[in-house]
């Protein structure tokens, strides 16, 4: 029997979820896995209880939440040899989706038990570690004095009235990309460990949370229209083609800005200003995926 922990966010959920991860858990333990509920209570509880739960010698930590509580947990585990399990619970679960994992609870708890183990890298901006990506110019300000009760009450729709009332006043930084001793200039950077960027978009194809690079995006131009034509490249994921849009893949940059600092985000939460040095830790995380899925290759 292997124990460990089930964390989740009661506030991410519909219904009555923990009489649903009860009746999961319940089924989990037919299969080995015996399961201990404990619910968040504040930003950065999930943390806490994941570092309580290695302390405990506990043998897999799963995860019931949106990206966020998610977020908290993995970077809690990573360096470490237990599993992540991932019951996807939020607005936009971009990780589950990436990783394949199943929007339903029940089909996602299938993978606790029959999936396999993969490890992923996780990115370092100025030694502080995230799983997706991190930003700076644009999609960070957008970010910047982003309003929880929109996200709570109006989902993915509260990031498109942001990015409406950002691009009224746009005013595109000019960052400097240092690259392997080149210096490239661009008004936004998406470092990327993942494919895909709020939901659906694919921003960065050739992502690899399993190849120890970061895939930085280097959006160059700065004017409304720009950003236009970018949105609409992501919508037919046809950035790649645009002549001043450059993916560029490393496992280390240093992004800053002769003008003064400029917000970035790791994972959607803006904690950081440039300048600011990108890397990467190999292999840090492991975490259960679908096997035969994209990442879940024998």
């Amino acid at each position: 029997m292997t124990h460990g922990v089930l964390i989740y966010n009661a506030a991410a959920g519909q219904g009555d979820l923990r009489r649903k991860l009860e009746s999961i858990a319940a089924d989990l333990g037919v299969h080995g896995i015996s399961l201990e509920l404990l619910e968040t209570l504040a930003p950065g509880h999930a943390a806490d209880i994941a570092r309580e739960s290695l302390d405990a010698g506990a043998g897999i930590v799963v995860v019931c939440g949106g990206d966020g509580t998610i977020n908290e947990a993995a970077l809690a585990l990573a360096g470490s040899r237990i599993p992540l399990g991932i019951l996807p619970g939020g607005t936009a679960n971009v990780l589950a989706r990436e990783l394949g994992i199943p929007r339903s609870l029940r089909s996602a708890a299938f993978v606790l038990h029959s999936g396999v183990e993969t490890a992923i890298s996780v990115g370092l901006a100025n030694e502080r570690r995230f799983l997706m990506m991190a930003g700076f110019g644009f999609d960070a300000m957008v970010l910047t004095g982003f309003n929880p009760f929109l996200k709570r009450h109006l989902g993915r729709l509260a990031y498109a009235v942001r990015c409406a009332e950002e691009f009224v006043r746009l005013q595109a930084p000019e960052l400097e990309i240092v690259i392997d001793e080149s210096v490239v200039k661009a008004s936004m950077v998406i470092a990327a460990n993942i494919r895909l960027y709020g939901g659906d978009f694919v921003l960065a194809p050739e992502a690899d949370p399993t190849d120890d690079l970061l895939d930085l995006v280097l959006f160059q131009g700065k004017g409304r229209m720009d950003y236009t034509r970018y949105f609409a490249g992501a919508l037919s994921q046809r950035l790649g083609t645009f002549a001043d849009v450059t993916m560029v893949r490393t496992r280390s940059a240093v992004i800053r800005s002769a003008a003064g600092p400029v917000p970035g985000h790791i994972d959607g939460d803006t904690v950081l200003e440039t300048p600011v040095t990108l890397g990467v830790q190999p292999g840090a995380l492991r975490v259960l995926v679908p096997r035969g899925s994209r990442y879940g290759q024998m």
